[in-house]
């Protein structure tokens, strides 16, 4: 079995997108860091300050949803990238060992 743990971009609506997940899932926000929150941040623009630069909503058995708000100097130009990922971690090295061999 595996766990898949996605990391969301969001362009600057992440509270509001993992406060939708907490409502639907359930949960607990275990990590929120903001962008103001880093050392150097007085060097970013005052609209970045508020925003995510990690949040993780953690909805039971390991499962998490990650996510962040991506800066307006970092957000992708192309419509076909959304900047998602998701990471998927096997819960036990035998299961691991047989699905790579397959």
């Amino acid at each position: 079995m595996l766990d898949i743990n996605p990391y969301l971009h969001f362009p600057g609506n992440a509270w509001e997108a993992m406060s939708f997940y907490r409502y639907v899932f359930g949960g607990e926000f275990t990590t929120v860091g903001r962008y103001g929150d880093l050392p150097g941040a007085e060097k970013m623009p005052p609209g970045e300050l508020d925003k995510l630069i990690h949040i993780c909503l953690t909805i039971g058995n390991g499962h998490t949803i990650m996510a962040t708000d991506m800066p307006t100097t970092t957000r992708p130009r192309s419509r076909r990238t959304n900047g998602s990922s998701a990471r998927t971690w096997p819960r036990t090295r035998r299961w691991a060992g047989r699905t790579l061999r397959s």
